[in-house]
């Protein structure tokens, strides 16, 4: 009988040992909340992120560049509205825009507690510190970006095109000049003629007139050669190559008269740090110009900026809410009277906003996308990691739940 006994509490002992599981006693808390770290043993500390934009605004820099001969060009070539002096154009051609995360200071937690080391295999964090997953390696897909405007290049002196090819005749003439010296005779002074030869620069007008001549030479070549009339006519590939090449001669000269428009597109990258339910929700980026760009260069700051030329037009990026967080704020409300004692890892629902650029008032860009801190903090059970096979992945970006798996 006592044998038999023995036996039964032998089994009691090792059923209960089976079964038996580490009940996860942790707590997760906000550091903004506590006074310090003084009062906890070895905590593990991470981050939930918030979201900062980062606007991509693509500028087409059109470079207009007056010809030598552009006062000649109605002239010898009948050509009206030719560039007469330098300038350049700047437009915005595109928008985008990019979400990034950042570590939230306002959402830093310690969780502190030896069962739980028990319970957990890996803690996955960014290199910023925010958390990617519990139990499970992740691999983060967010790099720490040097969060700076990237203006240096875009107001360089680039306007140094200089036109070279001006004449295929030179630019050197040589004229004789007669010239009268003084010979003095027995009984008075006479005029004796003398001739020389001197080298004198043609006249701009001159110049002009010669490269007008050349360009309808190149005309009339053209139209032999496609009409056939020359007497040793090449064949048909030849011909297309050499149309080409008098093209892009006639062209060449055709930019002495007319100017030259040369287009660059530079990218100017702004940064957004919103906060929800504040003023910081609306933000002057900067001013633009249609001919000068971005206000604020040193180019800019040497002009007189009380010309309407040079005021600019303001560029503000606003951030509004989509969806209504009005239930978000009452789930988390009782799930604060709910877990009053103990909270589990916290994570964040991202809220529905929608980016507009407004440029001199006019709507020029507009977007829907998600963002961290304009959403609730929830807590996840305290509970949920008493086993220790529960894996818990996070969405980097936003900090909310990607999944929750075995």
């Amino acid at each position: 009988m006592i044998k038999k006994v023995f036996v039964f509490i032998i089994v009691i002992i090792i059923t209960s040992c089976k079964t038996e599981e580490i009940v996860s006693t942790y707590q997760t808390v906000n550091l903004k909340k506590t006074q310090s770290y003084i009062n906890y043993k070895n905590p593990l500390v991470y981050y939930l992120p918030r979201n900062i934009i980062r606007v991509d605004f693509e500028l087409q820099k059109t470079i207009f560049t007056a010809g030598p001969y552009a006062q000649f060009a109605q002239k010898y070539l009948g050509i009206e509205n030719a560039i007469t002096k330098d300038f350049d154009k700047w437009e915005i051609t595109n928008i985008t825009i990019n979400v990034l995360a950042i570590p939230d200071t306002n959402q830093i937690y310690i969780i502190e507690n030896e069962n739980f080391r028990n319970n957990i295999n890996l803690l996955s964090l960014s290199e910023s510190g925010i958390i990617q997953g519990i139990n499970c390696k992740v691999q983060g897909i967010n790099k720490f970006e040097n969060l700076q405007l990237n203006s240096s290049n875009l107001f360089a002196d680039d306007n140094n095109f200089q036109f070279t090819n001006l004449s295929v005749k030179p630019n050197i003439v040589e004229k004789t000049e007669r010239t009268y010296n003084r010979v003095k005779t027995d009984s008075s002074y006479i005029k004796v003629p003398v001739t020389k030869k001197v080298k004198i620069s043609k006249s701009l007008e001159e110049k002009a007139e010669e490269a007008a001549a050349f360009i309808l030479k190149l005309r009339k070549r053209r139209f032999k050669l496609v009409a056939g009339m020359n007497e040793t006519q090449p064949d048909g590939l030849a011909v297309k190559n050499m149309v080409e090449v008098l093209n892009k001669m006639e062209e060449d000269y055709i930019h002495l008269f007319v100017g030259k428009e040369e287009q660059k597109v530079n990218t100017y990258s702004c940064y957004f740090n919103p906060e929800p339910d504040s003023a910081f929700s609306r933000k002057l980026l900067f001013k633009f110009s249609p001919v000068y760009g971005i206000i604020g260069s040193d180019k800019i700051t040497r002009v007189n900026i009380q010309k309407s030329e040079y005021a600019g037009e303001p560029v503000i990026i606003n951030i509004e809410p989509v969806t209504s967080s009005v239930r978000q704020r009452d789930f988390e409300r009782i799930q604060n009277n709910k877990f009053k004692e103990k909270t589990g890892f916290y994570y964040r629902i991202p809220a529905l906003v929608k980016v507009e650029i407004i440029q001199n008032m006019e709507i020029v860009f507009s977007k829907e996308i998600l963002m961290a801190q304009y959403g609730q903090s929830l807590a996840l059970p305290v509970d949920l990691l008493n086993d220790e096979n529960v894996k818990v992945e996070y969405y980097e970006k936003y900090g909310s739940i990607k999944s929750i798996s075995k």
